[in-house]
């Protein structure tokens, strides 16, 4: 499957309304990776978001990542990615619906990475404007 065979609205928003085409950031807002509409995903979950009744998530893993995009009224809104690591595949779809076990976290591929990596940006900047 490629990405925009997902939802008709895929495309569109990865062209049109990611603050430049395709960039898809992670937690933190800070760093990104670029994605093309036409990039071999495979879907892990389609469903509710319990804390959003009205909306639709579907989620995939594209390259080493697994995506979330939040959908409603058939348009696709926003979108983060995490780490496609064998954990966060098993409980993103556990969190999407409330019922993520006591304890569970996402991770990452090397753990401490965005955390070493952001003091990095700091350490070069008096202020951050996101």
């Amino acid at each position: 499957m490629i990405l925009k065979d997902v939802h008709p609205d895929i495309e569109r928003y990865l062209y049109e309304d990611c603050y430049c085409p395709g960039e898809i950031y992670d937690t933190t807002g800070f760093f990104f990776q670029v994605f093309k509409a036409d990039e071999e995903c495979v879907e892990v979950y389609r469903g509710i978001d319990f804390s959003k009744p009205d909306v639709t998530v579907i989620t995939v893993t594209c390259r080493d990542q697994l995506i979330n995009f939040w959908v409603r009224d058939d348009k696709v809104y926003f979108a983060e990615r995490y780490d496609a690591t064998e954990n966060n595949i098993k409980i993103m779809p556990l969190a999407l619906i409330g019922e993520l076990p006591t304890g569970s976290k996402l991770d990452e591929f090397k753990p401490g990475d965005t955390a070493k990596a952001l003091k990095e940006v700091f350490s070069v900047a008096d202020a951050i404007i996101i």
